[in-house]
């Protein structure tokens, strides 16, 4: 293990680097590591904010159901600080696989790792690999390569598992894969937005999508990128076809305008 916090740049691809992060230990090899990927585990500030989401969104006892393991880290931190349950991870990218084992190993938790792609249906679907593991997406995107692989339908996957919460953190991939998707049971979900893969339209898509299943946006833990989506305590659920118009309004380019009011720049 390396005690330097000097990025390792000449390391062999096999070198494992030992690090803890609120709690969980990790051994990430060099193959993996880029100087960005080293800097946030180095400072602390991996997951941060979604660390603080999921406080607030997940309870004691949680099934949770996870799309999106990168190493094991947030899995691991579910079951041994959140005293989660049960985890159900899902983790598209073959690098990762033996990573999250050993992570889980090494804190000695355990939970189910599926290695696939999560989609709304089963079957196989093309994945784009990029070099820094965590940029790796569905998304087409200059630098990444692509390569076929599994998909897993995600609403036959929370019918199976039962989940209380559902986290998302899938690089792009969480613009459509709520569309129409039943979540009965989930109470909460942590879902990181990623604004430069999909776009204002896309992340307005997500919150349509969910309010229509029956959430809303929790300011409680959400923050930056990584938003908590609670179900209504109310039977009366918000105007879909209004929340699309304001939403879709909203991500266009120029003055925004409300349903009935007049835009920014209009007297």
């Amino acid at each position: 293990m390396a005690d330097s916090r000097a990025f390792p740049a000449n390391a062999p691809p096999d070198q494992l680097f030992e690090f803890t992060l609120h709690g969980v230990r990790l051994h990430i090899p060099r193959a993996i590591l880029t100087l960005e990927l080293w800097n946030a585990f180095e400072l602390g500030y991996y997951e941060g904010s979604e660390i603080g989401a999921l406080r607030q969104a997940v309870r004691p006892g949680d099934r949770v159901l996870e799309i999106g393991g990168g190493v094991g880290f947030i899995s691991t931190y579910l079951l041994k600080e959140l005293g989660a349950a049960s985890v159900r991870t899902v983790e598209a990218d073959t690098r990762l696989i033996p990573i999250i084992a050993a992570t889980h190993a090494l804190n000695g938790v355990s939970a189910q790792v599926i290695h696939a792609v999560a989609c709304r249906h089963d079957g196989t679907t093309t994945f784009h690999q990029q070099e820094a593991f965590w940029a790796s997406s569905v998304v087409p995107l200059p630098g990444g390569s692509p390569v076929s692989l599994a998909c897993v339908d995600l609403g036959r996957l929370v019918r199976e598992e039962q989940p209380e919460v559902l986290v998302v953190d899938i690089e792009g991939g969480e613009a459509g894969i709520f569309e129409g998707l039943d979540l009965p049971g989930v109470r909460s979900l942590v879902v990181e937005v990623h604004q430069p893969q999909i776009g204002g339209q896309g992340i307005a898509n997500c919150f349509v999508a969910l309010a229509e299943a029956g959430f809303a946006y929790d300011p409680n833990g959400s923050g930056g990128s990584n938003v908590v989506f609670s179900r209504f305590e109310s039977q009366a659920r918000p105007w879909p076809a209004r929340i699309r118009t304001l939403l879709t309004g909203l991500t266009r380019p120029g003055p925004r305008f409300w349903p009935g009011g007049k835009g920014k720049n209009q007297r």
